[in-house]
């Protein structure tokens, strides 16, 4: 019987929790074996990573792209940020900065986040270490490099993937608990709120996984927890400070980081709202109706937010049933974003068997990766250490945020190598406690609605797939 294996890595490597219960490893023989299967798998990643960027070459830009790209432009042409805060911005700074060395090179960027997103694989083993034997947390990494949406970001030039790596890169840095990475946690959660404002469900994860763990570890004194939560707020507002300024300067107001979660927020909770993103024609009728009487994009947002709230006072029993919609779409089928792109040709034409092959790769990844998943967070024992609780807290303050927003199943995407780590869990455990008939009533329970709400969901993509391998000629698709 062996523990967990322990790494180098300059002391980010994980180690093993005094008191952890340990089963069998039964996967390699040693940290260099793990290492060596994690450099195959991490090789694999980049070589299906730059497969999918040569065929998609060709591609351009659309939806959020389009202004991702402006953005860059503009800060490389004027020396200065876009003058406004309708979008956080890293990904356009990176853009920038990979157009510096190559101009206008889409394919620089793309390869960029093929290296960025092989990162992403190799963080999320050392994380699943901290849950798993060492195989499960190769088959974490495994997952994480073959998937196949996350293939495809790495063409489209959008935030995911750089804001995937920042996530498990927050991750490592809290639960190895050294005192003074607590405020380089907070200095990368920052980042990644800068990536996507999102990222504030990260920064809510490691206070209350912190504070959870000062109340139920006996090691852990409340005087520890709150100098690293102080340390790691004081990263987090380093880090926001030169946006938080500069759009002080612009608005005359303190704005965190975007202005157009107001407007996302009404989205969510208006007449009109389904729960998840209405399609593009409605949303320029929204903007349209709500927006008509703003100067700019704070105002715009701050009446958005406005109308939201309204709505959810006016009609609390709508509002709940959209919240049962939105994380319904939030842990929903992929395919919707790809499904458009590709109806509008602008992936380029491709074979009927590889539309059939890659739309249901999509389509199933999803829901096995929840499948093992759920096991992993049933499975006893979840809770008993810092890692646990942090993956817990957080993937549950990403789904309150998108309950006040809407929800969709890209969202999911950047949060899939937390979700690999429970998968790890699941499939090769560390702890071996016996299940309880609640845990499995709970497991069997939330399984069931998943296979509901996915049952639901597939008519509407299946339905497209023909239609996509059919068409000579581009679709008009109301997503």
């Amino acid at each position: 019987m062996r523990g967990p294996n322990t790494h180098s890595m300059r002391g980010l490597a994980p180690r093993p929790r005094p008191g952890a219960s340990q089963g069998r490893v039964g996967a390699t023989r040693g940290p260099s074996a793990g290492l060596r299967w994690l450099s195959a798998i991490c090789l694999l990643a980049l070589v299906l990573r730059a497969i999918v960027i040569a065929a998609t070459a060709k591609m351009g830009l659309f939806a959020d792209m389009q202004d991702y790209h402006d953005r860059a432009a503009y800060l490389l042409k004027t020396g200065t940020l876009y003058p406004d805060a309708f979008r956080v911005p890293l990904f356009p700074i990176f853009i920038a900065g990979v157009f510096r060395l190559a101009p206008e090179s889409l394919i620089a960027v793309r390869a960029g986040q093929a290296l960025i997103g092989t990162g992403t694989v190799a963080l999320t083993y050392f994380i699943a270490r901290r849950m798993a034997t060492d195989r499960g947390a190769l088959v974490a990494a495994l997952i994480v490099a073959i998937y196949p949406a996350l293939l495809l970001y790495s063409a489209y030039i959008m935030a995911e993937t750089l804001f995937a790596f920042f996530v498990v890169l927050v991750v490592l840095l809290w639960i190895n608990e050294r005192w003074w990475l607590a405020p380089l946690a907070g200095v990368a959660a920052g980042a990644a709120t800068l990536t996507r404002s999102v990222g504030l469900a990260l920064l809510a994860g490691m206070v209350l996984a912190e504070l959870w763990s000062a109340q139920s570890d006996r090691s852990r004194t409340g005087a520890r927890a709150f100098a690293r939560v102080t340390l790691l707020i004081l990263g987090f507002a380093v880090a926001l400070a030169p946006w938080v300024q500069r759009n002080y300067a612009i608005y005359h107001r303190f704005v965190p980081t975007d202005t157009s979660s107001g407007f996302n927020v009404l989205l969510g909770n208006y007449p009109g709202a389904t729960g998840r993103h209405p399609g593009l024609p409605a949303v320029e009728e929204a903007s349209r109706r709500y927006g008509t009487n703003t100067r700019n994009d704070l105002e715009r947002s701050d009446a958005g937010m406005k109308i939201a709230r309204e709505f959810v006072m006016r009609e609390p029993s709508r509002a709940a049933r959209l919240a049962l919609f939105k994380v319904a779409y939030l842990l929903g089928l992929e395919g919707r974003e790809h499904a458009w792109g590709y109806s509008l040709h602008l992936q380029g034409r491709r074979s009927a068997r590889t539309i059939w092959v890659w739309g249901v790769a999509i389509l199933i990844s999803f829901p096995l990766l929840m499948i093992g998943a759920s096991i992993g967070a049933w499975r006893p024992g979840v809770t008993a250490n810092l890692t646990g609780r942090l993956l817990l807290m957080t993937l549950a303050s990403v789904v309150l945020l998108h309950i006040a927003s809407f929800g969709d199943s890209r969202f999911h995407l950047p949060w899939v190598p937390l979700l690999t780590v429970l998968f790890a869990r699941g499939v090769a455990p560390l702890y071996t406690e016996r299940w309880s008939a609640s845990r499995v009533a709970a497991l069997v329970v939330s399984l069931a609605v998943l296979a509901f709400v996915w049952r639901s969901q597939a008519p509407e993509l299946l339905s497209v797939l023909p239609r996509l391998a059919e068409s000579p000629v581009p679709l008009q698709l109301p997503f």
